[in-house]
């Protein structure tokens, strides 16, 4: 569990506010060695950095903790503390009622985040979806600065989704009283946070209470930091909600530093016919921590895990990037140690006859509190807003294109580059299985090995967690000539990897940059030539296809002669218009109909089309640029833009994107990945680093293959270098995790005086009080939200 951020309490409105804690944490944490690497950036750079650099001064606000499996009933806590930090209640204390907006799966940490794509989609799905925040209600006070702070928080729920999941309906509220701020000598410092949940079940218009819960500090009578928390939902509410759910904890330290203490934590759940205790009992000291488990629910511990407080992996779930020199970037002057930035989107209001409302643009698309689909916000007049300063605001028209065009950059590699990279392949083996040699066609999991040979090691399945891998015999798919390429998929790389033969003499070995452009794109291509997959323009529910023919133009004919179909890119009111010239020059954008079946449910999209006409049909794959269009009835098969009052499309910054080479040492875990292996990054402003594979624990699952925690499989020290155009930037880990690497000797956990045994720490049955704020009490807000992700908007 993570450490709380120190919580220093506010005085009255010209005080700053308590900082709430981002986890809670059992253990203190340990050094981890920083040496620099071969990719570091050199240190005399850094201590060349001004005093005030943004690199140096996050240092304070950088956020280590400790995870074990025994803290899993305290997950929700994470949860909890990471939302309630995105409502910066510490510096909006005594404003009024206030609007944040929080961006929950910032705080879904060890959840499924691998790509669920092998290499065969027909869409954009998989890339990044549009932020979607909720929006909370917060007032924060205090009286003066002998006062508690008292932060109160309305969190609305999903009504729509009320039969089919009640949590996801529930409405929240949250009270959080704040008596005393952390100190050096008491990390948690003093408080008590009641919260429940109710839902919309029985009469219409007519709230039940669904779940409840108490996080609070407890005093001790020696003095020593303390906290409890107790959480119960559904059957333990009401025995006729058909799901329970109950959780229990109770930490003790002995000292500030958590160099040694005790816990007991509790967690049981049922869902139908599914059901499981878990019960902890855990004790450390400054070298060992030892983890008594009780796995059939007779409160009794009957398993023993010892782990060394010497021997961590670190995860880091965040990292923010500096400019590393002086210099020109985005057209503005940035120093040495200045965190990067992006114009990455704004938030806006609208107003209709049901009153105003807020919402969000940027790169990824659009979002509204409603969340209204783009064909409803299409042509809305959107006004951005600087939070208290109305003389800013300027309006904007929302632009929805029928579709989104992308633009790939061929990047060259070697067999040597691509050993360690994860690839997954759908392609046809031989069945070891199968008597007379058959060939079986499925998705399995390749990597190069050291002899630059392409190696099938597992078949794979797709699941709701994820990948699941089982071992087969090594199969040699290494391509025998030109006309035996693989093509392959690799979430590390995002996206395709061709292989040629070995000892192709030009590129044996290419991958894929691949970003959406944007209609204010300054290089925008007017004529676009297409040579496979060729969608057809002009359809619709009208003209509802019967074959594949009648949505793609068919160009082969049987002979080598060069054929292609023309397209013409234009952009019209700030939107995307792909015109087909072989189709009476009648736009590509369609609506699929569902009647089109499950392949193009998700959209469908053009091959690789190229700005100039071919001589061979078949080198479109070789260009070094290619583009394509997707179009289809989702959010994601559009490009949702605005417009300023003269009609010039607005930009936003794409994330930016780096070709990564793994160095031995850039890793603090060990070098699991060989040197030179490519890694396709995209860093899309503080705290959003993506584009590394990740990894299920298996220690980490139940036997049903729920609540699996997920890891990145390559962690950055911080202090590495990435380069992106030209542009030196370097990491700095924000927020990470660290895990105790477990022994099976339970020895030296005994001998150094542990002992679970005797541990008398008594769960809590109840919540400490019951909330009083109700939520016909919530304050009615017009201004435009006054936070954003914990980011106070400027006044």
């Amino acid at each position: 569990l993570k450490m709380p951020s120190k919580m220093n309490l506010i005085g009255s409105q010209t005080t700053s506010g308590a900082k709430y804690a981002g986890k809670v944490a059992v253990t203190d944490l340990q050094d981890v060695d920083y040496a620099l690497a071969a990719r570091m950036v050199d240190s005399s750079i850094i201590d060349a950095f001004p005093v005030d650099a943004d690199y140096l001064a996050d240092a304070a606000e950088a956020e280590t903790w400790v995870w074990d499996p025994s803290m899993e009933s305290l997950q929700i806590v994470n949860e909890i503390l990471c939302y309630v930090q995105q409502t910066a209640a510490k510096d909006m204390v005594n404003a009024g009622g206030y609007i944040a907006l929080i961006d929950e799966d910032k705080c879904q940490e060890g959840e499924n985040q691998s790509s669920a794509s092998s290499g065969g989609a027909q869409s954009s799905s998989s890339n990044a979806d549009t932020v979607e925040y909720t929006n909370w209600t917060v007032v924060s006070t205090r009286a003066d600065n002998d006062s508690p702070q008292i932060v109160k928080i309305w969190v609305p729920g999903d009504e729509e989704e009320a039969e089919q999941d009640p949590m996801d309906a529930q409405r929240i509220l949250v009270e959080t009283t704040i008596t005393e701020g952390v100190t050096d000598e008491n990390p948690y410092g003093s408080f008590v946070m009641n919260f429940k949940g109710e839902a919309p079940i029985g009469p219409e218009g007519a709230y039940m209470p669904i779940m409840r819960g108490t996080l609070k500090t407890v005093e001790h009578a020696q003095g020593k930091p303390q906290f409890m928390f107790f959480n119960e939902m559904g059957g333990a509410i009401d025995p006729d909600i058909p799901f329970e759910r109950i959780e229990k904890s109770n930490v003790v330290m002995d000292d500030a530093d958590g160099t040694s203490g005790q816990a007991r934590t509790y967690m049981e759940e049922t869902d139908g016919s599914f059901s499981r205790q878990r019960g902890f009992d855990v004790a450390y000291n400054s070298s060992y921590f030892l983890r008594g488990k009780d796995t059939n629910g007779d409160s009794a511990v009957d398993d023993l895990t010892c782990t060394s407080r010497a021997d961590y992996s670190t995860q880091t779930w965040r990292y923010n990037l500096y400019h590393t020199l002086d210099g020109i970037y985005n057209d503005q002057s940035v120093s040495a140690g200045q965190r990067v930035s992006l114009n990455s989107g704004f938030p806006f209001f609208y107003e209709d006859v049901d009153g105003r409302h807020f919402g969000h643009i940027g790169y990824w698309g659009i979002w509204t509190e409603e969340e209204l689909g783009i064909d409803q916000l299409a042509g809305q007049v959107i006004t951005k807003e600087t939070f208290g300063d109305q003389a800013t605001a300027q309006d904007f028209t929302v632009q929805v294109s029928g579709g989104k065009l992308f633009r790939r950059s061929k990047i060259s590699s070697t067999y040597a580059d691509m050993a360690g990279v994860q690839l997954n392949w759908w392609g046809d083996i031989e069945d070891p299985d199968c008597e007379n040699g058959c060939m079986t066609q499925h998705d399995y999991r390749a990597t190069v090995n050291d002899n630059d040979q392409l190696i099938v090691t597992h078949s794979l399945t797709w699941g709701d967690n994820g990948p699941k891998l089982t071992d087969i015999p090594d199969v040699d798919i290494t391509p025998a000539n030109e006309w035996n390429q693989r093509w392959m998929w690799a979430d590390s790389l995002g996206g395709s990897v061709v292989f040629k033969p070995a000892d192709a003499v030009v590129d044996p070995v290419v991958f894929f940059k691949e970003e959406q452009v944007s209609p204010a794109d300054p290089d925008l291509p007017t004529t676009l030539f297409c040579y496979e997959r060729c969608l057809k323009g002009g359809l619709s529910e009208n003209t509802l296809p019967e074959l594949e023919s009648d949505l793609f133009h068919i160009l082969w004919n049987g002979s080598e002669s060069t054929q292609e179909h023309t397209y013409t890119l234009s952009v019209i009111d700030g939107q995307f218009v792909l015109t087909d010239e072989m189709s009476n020059e009648v736009s590509v954008d369609f609506m699929m109909p569902a009647e089109l079946g499950d392949w193009y449910q998700w959209g469908i999209n053009t091959g690789e089309m190229v700005t100039s006409q071919l001589v061979d049909w078949w080198s479109v794959f070789d260009q070094d640029v290619t583009y394509r269009w997707e179009t289809g009835p989702n959010p994601w098969n559009r490009t949702v833009s605005v417009t300023d009052s003269s009609g010039e499309s607005q930009t936003f910054d794409k994330p930016l994107q780096f070709t990564y080479t793994y160095t031995a040492g850039d890793d603090p875990n060990g070098d699991n990945f060989t040197n030179g292996t490519p890694f396709m990054l995209e860093y899309g402003g503080p705290g959003e680093l993506w584009g590394f594979p990740w990894e299920k624990l298996d220690d980490a699952c139940q036997e049903a293959e729920e609540d699996c925690r997920w890891v990145s499989g390559l962690t950055l020290k911080t202090g590495v270098e990435l380069i992106g155009d030209s542009n030196s930037f370097i990491v700095r880990a924000m927020e990470s995790e660290q895990s105790m690497n477990e022994t099976v000797d339970t020895t030296p956990c005994l001998s150094s005086g542990l002992d679970v045994s005797g541990i008398n720490l008594t769960l809590p049955t109840a919540v400490d009080g019951n909330v009083s704020i109700t939520w016909s009490e919530k304050p009615v807000i017009t201004d435009s939200p006054a936070v954003i992700e914990g980011v106070v908007q400027a006044e």
